[in-house]
């Protein structure tokens, strides 16, 4: 980076680049109020945007992380809630995959679970459909994507989360039709939105690094996948 008059002038062509053999992701989160979705943040190159309501999106700039958030996703995740290389073929089957499963774990009561798969089966592609966002931090060709889903509900009263590697990209309608190769969840109490996406900037500022998608990747089990997390701390 460049200061021009006191000002930080962030060199992009440097940012863009990415070393042979190396994973870099495009990250979308997308949030939910009463059943509308709309995409409200993307990062890449190690920079996130937010996006107002009118549809502009803000100055690329560093991220920030809450450490608090940080330890709430940390804490939020377990043998439970992570999927790796999970077989869906769309995002409503997903879902129900990640629900049954909080179900059975006891974190979900079995009555909530059809309220949670409709939750997520009210969204539509938001985030770009067949053309890609112009923005300063669209994807790449070549990239893939995390996508991150959080809806702010009434049927609960804390938190519930899962993250989801699946085992075959799907088209989700991320920005520009980027290959989703991952998922997170995030349900929470309507009166908890910033707190939500607090914890989904956190994970975003994680999957930034492109140590940790490889690292990540070479995760067979959640265990695996936990302990690379928490080397993250």
């Amino acid at each position: 980076d460049a200061s021009i008059g006191g000002r930080v002038v962030l060199d992009m062509a440097s940012l863009r680049s990415v070393q042979k053999g190396r994973r870099r992701l495009f990250i979308e989160m997308e949030q939910a109020e009463a059943g509308v979705w709309r995409e409200t943040d993307h990062w890449n190159w190690a920079l996130a945007q937010e996006k107002a309501t009118d549809g502009t999106w803000s100055r690329p700039h560093l991220p920030t992380i809450s450490i608090a958030s940080l330890m709430a996703l940390y804490n939020g995740l377990g043998d439970h809630n992570v999927h790796l290389e999970l077989p869906a073929v769309s995002l409503l089957e997903a879902v129900e995959v990640v629900g049954d499963k909080l179900v059975q774990s006891g974190e979900l009561p079995a009555e909530a679970l059809p309220q949670l798969v409709a939750a997520l089966s009210s969204r539509d592609a938001v985030g770009g459909g067949d053309a890609a966002d112009e923005s300063a931090l669209a994807p790449d060709a070549n990239e893939e994507a995390a996508l991150l889903l959080l809806s702010h509900v009434d049927f609960l009263d804390k938190p519930l989360m899962s993250f989801v590697r699946l085992k075959t990209c799907l088209d989700l309608g991320a920005e520009g039709k980027t290959p989703v190769r991952y998922l997170f969840f995030h349900f929470g109490p309507r009166g908890q939105a910033a707190a939500s996406e607090k914890v989904g900037k956190a994970l975003a500022g994680i999957l930034l690094d492109e140590d940790f998608i490889s690292a990540s990747l070479a995760a067979s089990s959640s265990r695996h996948f936990l302990r690379v997390l928490a080397c993250q701390l």
